[in-house]
């Protein structure tokens, strides 16, 4: 099957726009092209205020010059003679689908009524030479596919489902397509007759994704790890005019948590970033990534690369569900982070930059709706008194630089800190006679454990008297000795960090000298 091929041209695109009047030829192959054994091939020019189209080679052409705007994602199909090459044409945050037919020697656009989201379309001929293009929208609540016949001017929704398409693929057999189609929890197949574009479900299927809760064994090891989990930022890729190579994990948000918490005791880390993915690889591959690695807190900073893949209530159905599976499943404490700025907004490309704002709005939105902590990074590098170009990298400034990532754990470090300690477990009798009693309780292992409060007293509803114990153990002292009307002693006991966080109290606890 034919997959979609989005992926290619958007961080090719990432990876260069960035300077005004920048002109590239995209390494895409499949937008250098021959025909009548004339070569041709597409540039993308980023001027200030609109991004262009060109047609290059054998005939030069801007085939974007009266759209204006932002113009990007180009694909081309060929049939004998003819090529139809097509893009997205963005307008604030509405999109059309755009078009250059060598037939014609036109460009024209469509309307895409209602539509904030298309992906790059693929463009395919039906029996008669007309061409229909397939791209996956956004024209309602949720994501779907769908046909566009060029002639015809016919729009057809193809899937329908009431949740959000992530991915499809296709295959053509002779005069008809075969479509997979994927959201989060099922499957779907479809099959359409090119000729009266009429689309058939033949197949669903449900997708197992496992969400058996998992009780993690804590150790000292695993309760005091870090795992970040996200695309190239998390990587600690950075472009910087006087830092030699493109990666840079020790100069990363992840090491720089981890050398902010060393005051407080060892801390391990494991840094899950993998470059050029998205929020729905992130759903593909957590279970492989989680499952070997037990960790407590999971730093989540996922998003910047969904632009052309998913709209914004796509991207954020994708990290919630990451979001809840590191917490209900994995048991881990999720800290969430909002998508930072990136250069390449400027110039030419705004939408990128109302797409991240929407985004971010929907991040801090569903942390705050399941009780799951967040960092904006966003709005922190705004807010950064050297401007909000200083924390991104020197050169294409797509990522953060190490300043930048310097914020982001400054942001991350209080959210860890700030965590409630586990209460005493497991409290018993260890030792006792007529004028000491010795009780003890599970060792705290967390890395910022400071000390025990203990309360006590002579009745159950008078535990008026505070003490404390630096280890997992005290002793009672009968006082004064052999008393009988203070033989009887309630005491409950928390867990208090070094930040003066506190557990929740034990049960209340009663033991008695005369025994």
């Amino acid at each position: 099957m034919k997959k979609t091929t989005n992926l290619v041209l958007f961080f090719f695109l990432f990876g260069l726009i960035g300077a005004s009047a920048a002109v590239f030829s995209p390494e895409d192959a499949s937008l250098n092209f021959r025909v009548n054994n004339k070569m041709y091939w597409i540039e993308i020019n980023c001027q200030e205020f609109r991004t262009d189209i060109f047609l290059r080679g054998a005939e030069e052409k801007n085939l974007s010059l009266e759209f204006g705007g932002v113009n990007l994602f180009p694909t081309v199909a060929l049939k004998d003679s003819r090529f139809i090459i097509s893009w997205v044409h963005f307008k604030k945050r509405n999109v059309d689908l755009a078009y250059y037919d060598s037939l014609e020697k036109k460009c024209k656009m469509t309307a895409l009524s209602g539509f904030h989201f298309i992906s790059k379309p693929d463009i395919i001929f039906n029996g008669q030479g007309s061409p229909i293009f397939l791209f996956k929208g956004n024209n309602a609540e949720n994501d779907e596919l769908f046909l566009f016949e060029l002639n015809s001017g016919r729009l057809i929704n193809i899937t329908g489902t009431p949740d959000h398409e992530k991915i499809f693929s296709f295959q053509r057999e002779n005069n008809r397509l075969q479509i997979e189609t994927e959201t989060l929890y099922h499957r779907y197949t479809y099959q359409v007759e090119l000729d009266d574009l009429e689309p058939y479900l033949i197949k669903k299927e449900i997708i197992l994704r496992e969400t058996e809760k998992i009780l993690p064994q804590w150790d000292d090891v695993s309760l005091n790890t870090i795992i970040a989990f996200g695309d190239s930022i998390t990587c600690g890729e950075m472009r910087m005019n006087d830092l030699e190579g493109e990666l840079h994990p020790e100069l990363a948000y992840l090491a720089r948590v981890q050398e902010m918490l060393e005051e407080y005791g060892q801390t391990h880390i494991i840094n899950l970033g993998k470059t050029a993915t998205n929020t729905y690889h992130a759903v593909e591959r957590m279970d492989k990534d989680f499952a070997p690695n037990p960790a407590f807190f999971c730093l989540i900073v996922y998003g910047t690369n969904d632009v052309a893949f998913f709209s914004t209530a796509s991207s954020a159905e994708n990290l919630e569900w990451i979001c809840l599976n590191a917490k209900n499943k994995y048991g881990m404490v999720p800290i969430i982070s909002t998508i930072p700025p990136a250069q390449l907004w400027e110039p030419g490309v705004q939408v990128f930059k109302e797409e991240t704002e929407a985004l971010n709005l929907l991040i801090i939105e569903l942390a705050t709706r399941n009780n799951i902590a967040y960092i904006d990074t966003y709005t922190a590098f705004f807010q950064h008194p050297d401007g909000w170009e200083a924390c991104l990298e020197d050169i294409k400034g797509l990522h953060p630089s190490p300043l930048g990532h310097e914020i982001m754990a400054d942001l991350f470090e209080p959210k860890i800190l700030e965590l409630q300690p586990f209460a005493p477990k497991n409290i018993s009798l260890v030792s006792s006679d007529s004028n000491h009693i010795t009780v003890k309780w599970s060792e705290n292992l967390e890395f910022d454990f400071d000390h025990c409060r203990i309360e006590f007293g002579y009745s159950p509803d008078s535990l008026n008297r505070i003490t404390r114990s630096d280890s997992n153990y005290f002793t009672f002292l009968n006082f004064p000795y052999n008393s009988y009307l203070h033989s009887e002693i309630y005491f409950q006991v928390q867990a208090v960090d070094r930040d003066g966080n506190s557990s929740n109290f034990s049960p209340v606890f009663h033991i008695d000298f005369q025994q």
